[in-house]
């Protein structure tokens, strides 16, 4: 009680003394919206210059930030467009309207982009998702002339065509999904449908319910010599655990914990001085200045690696034995910023990758050094598998083929 009493007079003296320096006050509302398509963008980040106060925009594009100071500088960034100041003296009469220029994603001159040939993935096949499994692109939409009728495309690494599935009618697919034994699966609003092969030919199968389905699926990772390795995510995501259930006798063990209480306390004690009706001022705090690491493990070979970031280090554990066997240090661009943690993995050459300012890194699981490789692209999704990377990216023609899948060669 003492310690807001001191803030709220605080805010008040502040108040007085700039309406004596003639300085505005007010609060200030934010639209970003997309130079090239007039949309408004999400998740960008809004921030006064030289100041912690701040919001992020809503899935529509807009934002407030309460009880500003004019005048100021507004510093406005999102990772797929260009960042941009802007200078108010005086607060805007109605909302501030702000158009950001779109990334240019122009790829390395020895890099050639190709597209998948139409002649595989037509024009006319309207693309819903795709996702690789062992080494086979799975391609799901259906065709512009048929909205009903959905086909699930198989393509090998070379990009020749092992199947095409005719979706049944019972099925109305919203996306594909990748488990942790390398299977693909078909998911629909209610279930889930795997899609096996035998001998020569393709099926689609075993009904699972959905809420079932992710509840399992979700926390596996991958599959050992002797265990199913787990990952739960506890205290809003700011504790992993990883754990390992035994194949041949179903013992479960749990061998990696790792908790970021000290993030956590700090963005429990920064809520504290936000008003509750603020959703703006709670959402930057959590999902910018206070988000937690995602901690990831991989298993390339017989060694896991456990990418440890808010300690800043990779920890090795033997893949048989799930024993811990040394570290390495990663390197500091990786540590130093919340947004660098979401590794991408190729699991056919086993190589670990990190997008960083739209430029790919190889990251070397010995040593936790960072190597360049290629720029990148602004993407729905993107995978990447064999030293190719794929993406998931919108066209210019929404008409024809409102999405597109592109995969570049890694250098």
């Amino acid at each position: 009680m003492k310690n807001k009493l001191l803030y709220t007079l605080f805010l008040y003296f502040t108040l007085y003394t700039l309406a004596g320096q003639n300085l505005y006050n007010a609060d200030i509302k934010i639209l970003v919206l997309d130079k090239s398509s007039g949309e408004g963008i999400s998740n960008v980040n809004v921030r006064i210059k030289n100041s912690r106060k701040g919001a992020s925009t809503s899935a529509k594009g807009s934002c407030e930030i309460k009880a500003v100071t004019f005048p100021l500088t507004l510093n406005i960034s999102h990772i797929a467009f260009t960042d941009k100041e802007v200078v108010l003296n005086t607060p805007p009469p109605d909302k501030l309207i702000v158009y950001l220029q779109p990334e240019a994603s122009l790829l390395d001159e020895v890099t050639v982009a190709h597209e998948i040939p139409a002649t595989i993935i037509p024009r006319e096949f309207l693309i819903i998702d795709f996702t690789i499994c062992k080494s086979m692109l799975f391609v799901l939409g259906n065709y512009s002339h048929d909205h009903k009728q959905f086909k699930l495309i198989i393509l090998d690494k070379y990009l020749d065509e092992l199947a095409s599935l005719q979706i049944p009618e019972t099925i109305s697919p919203r996306g594909l999904y990748r488990d942790c034994l390398d299977n693909c699966h078909i998911l629909s609003r209610d279930s889930a449908y795997q899609v096996i092969a035998i001998d020569t030919s393709w099926q689609i199968c075993c009904d699972f319910e959905i809420g079932k389905f992710h509840a399992i699926m979700d926390n596996c990772q991958f599959q050992t010599i002797n265990h199913l390795i787990f990952m739960l995510k506890h205290f809003g995501g700011y504790g992993h655990l990883f754990y390992a259930i035994n194949i041949k006798d179903n013992t479960l063990l749990n061998f990696i914990e790792n908790n970021d209480f000290e993030r956590l306390q700090k963005l429990r004690n920064a809520l504290q001085f936000i008003d509750p009706s603020n959703e703006a001022a709670r959402r930057f705090e959590e999902e910018f200045m206070f988000k937690p690491f995602n901690d990831a493990l991989l298993k390339f070979g017989d060694t896991l690696y456990h990418f440890n970031f808010n300690n800043g280090r990779i920890d090795f554990y033997s893949s048989e034995s799930l024993q811990f066997i040394g570290k390495t240090t990663l390197d500091k661009r990786i540590t130093s910023s919340i947004w660098n943690d979401e590794i991408l993995i190729d699991n056919t050459d086993n190589k670990a990758y990190l997008i960083f300012k739209k430029q790919l890194y190889e990251i070397n699981t010995l040593t936790g050094k960072l190597t360049p490789k290629i720029q990148t692209k602004l993407a729905a999704k993107v995978l990447i598998d064999a030293g190719f990377i794929y993406y998931l990216s919108r066209t210019n023609n929404a008409f024809t083929n409102p999405r597109t899948i592109t995969r570049v060669k890694i250098n």
